[in-house]
């Protein structure tokens, strides 16, 4: 019962399930690599507040709306069997959640955020997150990872535009080299 961290990497099927099972002081979990199917009695981990569901390609889950403490979810989907899990984790996600990191590049398609109204921070590498930003007025801190400020087109800029509560907007990718006076971006507040 003292187990604060689980981390759970490449395996088959996953059962996390039973009457015996308490992990009452468990804060974080990482499923990651499940090629099988992840078998999770969530209600038996009342103080998760970190969940990481990286390239799990089924996922049987009960109690998991009722994790009020949830804070974070990150995730990844290597195939479309995970994006499903993804789009059924973010589906489902209670609104205590305030930080999504999605790691997945590429394909498969962009997961759906949802019903993740309350968001506050958003960590990604794809540039398909930002139309579904509209909806989330609360949004504080966006970061994304591999790639500049240059990377974003006139429609994005339109929905970051629209977002009030956005302070802090991150780019991991540095510039392309050569003149800086043509790559400078003007940033105003309060828009005209």
């Amino acid at each position: 019962p003292s187990l604060q961290r689980l981390i759970l990497v490449d395996c088959g099927d996953l059962w996390l399930t039973g009457g015996h099972l308490h992990l009452s002081r468990l804060s974080t979990m990482v499923l990651e690599g499940i090629s099988g199917t992840a078998h999770t009695n969530f209600a038996r981990a009342p103080a998760l507040e970190h969940l990481a569901v990286l390239a799990v390609e089924g996922l049987a889950e009960t109690g998991f709306s009722s994790l009020s403490r949830l804070f974070a979810i990150s995730v990844a989907c290597k195939s479309e069997a995970s994006l499903s899990v993804v789009n059924s984790v973010l589906g489902a996600a209670p609104t205590s959640v305030r930080v999504l990191q999605e790691y997945t590049r590429g394909k498969p398609a962009m997961p759906s955020l949802g019903a993740l109204t309350q968001l506050t921070c958003i960590r990604s590498a794809r540039l398909s997150i930002i139309p579904q930003l509209a909806p989330l007025t609360k949004l504080q801190d966006l970061e994304l990872h591999r790639l500049a400020a240059t990377d974003l087109a006139a429609e994005h800029l339109d929905v970051l535009a629209q977002l009030p509560a956005l302070t802090r907007l991150r780019f991991s990718k540095a510039l392309p080299d050569g003149d800086a006076r043509k790559w400078r971006l003007k940033v105003r507040y309060p828009p005209i």
